[in-house]
């Protein structure tokens, strides 16, 4: 039997606290079962105030059909923070208050940082008290939850400790304790502390004293004070006043954290979060670079000390790596990784000027080279704009102004929510996967470098195969030759001129629009229009975030006389198949574009933007004889 479950209500939006809200209705909405296709039109009839009049005002300029996920973007747009960089704050908090405060604070920036479990534990424990932080990290908690609670035990024993100490004893007046201090070393109980020059020797241990257990209760029995034989009374001050540090024989005494000293020698090599999850920071910015004819992410990061390059782009730069002593890095979570190659001299490009430098071989998550300060240290003065994301600097006597690339938020996810992603046709770009804490052992490095040789090996071998047919894998320029299958459209009889009025666009899409249109033009399957045809465009996001230019050419088909050419059937396809024995796979690029428009029928494929009347001189997508006439190419 199904228990049932209470009413539920839709929580209601007036413009604040965003991302609270959306995710109170994707709960609503996954407990109640909506559809997708209605999520939308449910979650308008709950804004109030401004969010109901910035919707009437999207709605008026925006397609009425708009999906879950483009809404979320929009609102996020409007009602969300105009920067946000959870990763930035949370590498700034700090406790100031109680445990149970800031572990408030660091919940809600560590949800939308989106960390791993390892990654959230050693940013909650740099963000803790000194005194608190040093004892959980010796118990290395597992989990979140176990650093939590090991944090609030910690604090609690430690006020509990701190009471017992300021609480004076029956008939002695209470005492101003000094701040603890690291335990003294062998053979000194107590010693005067001088506050004056840290860098004079301790007083000789003459001046030591130890008041034991008899001591003190022989002077309370007497009435005396403790350091002058006069007697004690309320507001008693000793005529020769000293400052003492005193150990009671038989108490607890709380030990200080020893210092550590690094030892001098090399710099110790470290590379930041960023660099390793692809999070942005403002300290951080990304640029292309150019090596050979291939383009390179670059992060440039203050936050690490050494350059870092990706082995995955040794496999066609055509550059050796050297094998060096094991050089130890200490990556953001806290954890050790090493180094084994070198590459000296890297060679790339940006605005057609040549740098170079030496980067440690390293898996990069995100990026594929960092630049830490290694190398920029060696530009000189450096003016890095970081709300515009401009570098400006001096090199080989050329000012060089470099502008950061658009941001992309690369996410950690588990290997459950991986298998979720691909059951569900999800898109994803598996950039780099990668466990750190594995030890490698001198085998495994040795068969990692022979790996490495080969496939480098196997890459240069492809390249001299695609320069001896570079007329072949070049990319096409201008139209392609004319067929016998040339798109025709044939419309009904008597239709006159096919005109629908163009969509209104948002003032954001326009420049999107304009640049469509001019790479179209450029590439030489679109010309400039005068005909009395014309069908709306739109703009329609795709998955990775670009937009796909769409011509509204529903009115035309409804015109169109259909072909009846049968499209093949799949079971057809492989019984043709019988007895082959090599097989090719084909992906034409473009392939709706690989075919021309008869030119009786260019007029026809007229489309009207706020920029211009266009008509396309290869088959568009859209038109209704368009899949068959394709398939016959195949054919």
């Amino acid at each position: 039997m199904q228990s049932r479950l209470p009413k539920l209500e839709f929580p209601k939006f007036n413009g604040d606290d965003v991302k609270g809200w959306l995710f109170r209705a994707e709960r609503f909405f996954r407990l109640a079962g909506t559809a997708a296709e209605s999520k939308v039109e449910l979650a308008s009839l709950y804004l109030e105030g401004k969010a109901l009049v910035w919707h009437q005002t999207l709605i008026q300029y925006q397609e009425p059909k708009m999906d879950w996920s483009d809404f979320k973007e929009a609102m996020l747009e409007r009602f969300g923070p105009l920067y946000d960089d959870p990763m930035s704050e949370i590498m700034k908090l700090r406790q100031e208050g109680d445990v149970q405060e800031y572990q408030e604070t660091f919940d809600i920036l560590h949800l939308r940082a989106k960390l791993s479990q390892e990654q959230a534990i050693s940013c909650f424990l740099t963000g803790l008290k000194e005194e608190i932080q040093h004892a959980i990290r010796i118990l290395k908690p597992q989990n979140l939850r176990e650093a939590y609670h090991l944090a609030k035990v910690q604090e609690a024993s430690m006020n509990a400790l701190s009471k017992r100490l300021k609480v004076p004893s029956k008939g002695i007046p209470a005492m101003q304790l000094p701040p603890l201090l690291p335990t003294p070393s062998k053979g000194f109980s107590s010693s005067s502390v001088n506050f004056g020059n840290t860098n004079r020797k301790p007083q000789q241990e003459k001046n030591i004293s130890t008041l034991s257990q008899s001591y003190v209760e022989d002077r309370r029995a007497k009435g005396l004070c403790f350091w002058c034989d006069e007697k004690f009374v309320r507001g008693h001050k000793c005529a020769r006043k000293s400052l003492n540090l005193v150990e009671v024989e038989g108490s607890e005494i709380l030990e200080g954290s020893k210092e550590e000293v690094d030892s001098e020698g090399e710099p110790s090599v470290h590379i930041s979060l960023n660099a390793l999850t692809g999070i942005p920071s403002f300290y951080t910015m990304a640029v292309e670079g150019l090596v050979q004819t291939h383009k390179i992410h670059i992060l440039m990061d203050s936050g690490s000390t050494h350059n870092f390059i990706n082995p995955e782009v040794l496999k066609w730069a055509e550059q050796q790596c050297e094998v060096i002593p094991t050089q130890q890095i200490t990556l953001a979570t806290g954890t050790q990784s090493s180094a084994n190659y070198i590459v000296r001299n890297f060679k790339w490009k940006m605005q057609e000027v040549e740098f170079q430098t030496n980067a440690l071989v390293l898996d990069l998550g995100s990026y594929d080279m960092v630049l830490g300060v290694q190398w920029l240290s060696t530009l000189g003065a450096i003016h890095w704009d970081f709300q515009k994301m401009l570098m400006k600097f001096s090199y080989q006597g050329k000012m060089m102004i470099l502008k950061g690339a658009k941001k992309t938020y690369i996410q950690l996810i588990s290997c459950k929510q991986l298998s979720k992603n691909l059951s569900a046709s999800s898109l994803i770009i598996p950039k780099q996967l990668y466990e750190l804490e594995v030890p490698q052992t001198g085998k495994s490095r040795e068969n990692q470098h022979s790996t490495w040789d080969r496939q480098a090996s196997r890459q240069r071998q492809i390249q001299t195969l695609l320069k001896v047919y570079l007329k072949v894998f070049s990319a096409p320029k201008g139209l392609p030759p004319s067929r016998g299958e040339d798109h025709s459209i044939v419309l009904l009889e008597g239709t006159p001129p096919i005109n629908v009025r163009p969509y209104r666009y948002p003032f954001v899409q326009k420049a999107e629009l304009e640049r469509l249109i001019k790479e179209m033009e450029e590439l030489g399957i679109i010309r400039e229009s005068h005909s009395p045809f014309s069908s709306p465009v739109i703009l329609v996001k795709k998955k990775d975030g670009t937009w796909r230019l769409c011509v509204d050419y529903r009115e035309l088909n409804s015109k169109t006389v259909k072909d009846k050419f049968p499209i093949p059937v799949i079971e057809e396809l492989l019984d043709e198949l019988y007895g082959a024995e090599w097989f090719s796979k084909l992906d034409l690029r473009t392939g709706y574009w690989q075919i021309r428009v008869r030119p009786e029928d260019i007029a026809k494929t007229a489309f009207r933007t706020h920029h211009g009347h266009y008509e396309f001189l290869v088959m568009p997508f859209g038109l209704t004889n368009a899949p068959i006439n394709i398939s016959m190419c195949h054919e």
